[in-house]
């Protein structure tokens, strides 16, 4: 598990680098709704329940073949396995594709 310290660190990256960021990547996924999603899961600290029950497009009378909702999904799982301490990287990994 991350401590407080590395999770408040790891936000303030996550903004920094979400205006920096193009809004749409080139499939349509919105990028700047996945960094935002990243960033609820580690400021509310929701766990798999609560990110499904918000993004699933399944679970919200979305389109479950639409890829923009599941990218942000899958982003926000990502914040969840970086906070646990399954995943080494969130914001250096926006970070590489600023542009």
């Amino acid at each position: 598990m991350r401590t407080a310290t590395e999770i408040q660190a790891e936000i303030e990256r996550l903004k920094a680098v979400k205006p920096k960021l193009k809004r749409f990547n080139f499939f349509g996924d919105d990028i700047h709704a996945a960094v935002e999603a990243q960033i609820a899961v580690l400021q509310e600290d929701l766990d798999n329940d609560a990110i499904y029950a918000r993004y699933d497009p399944c679970e919200n009378d979305g389109d479950p073949n639409e890829d923009s909702g599941r990218h942000t999904l899958d982003s926000a799982l990502e914040a969840d396995a970086w906070r646990s301490g399954d995943a080494d990287r969130l914001a250096a990994d926006w970070e590489e594709i600023v542009g």
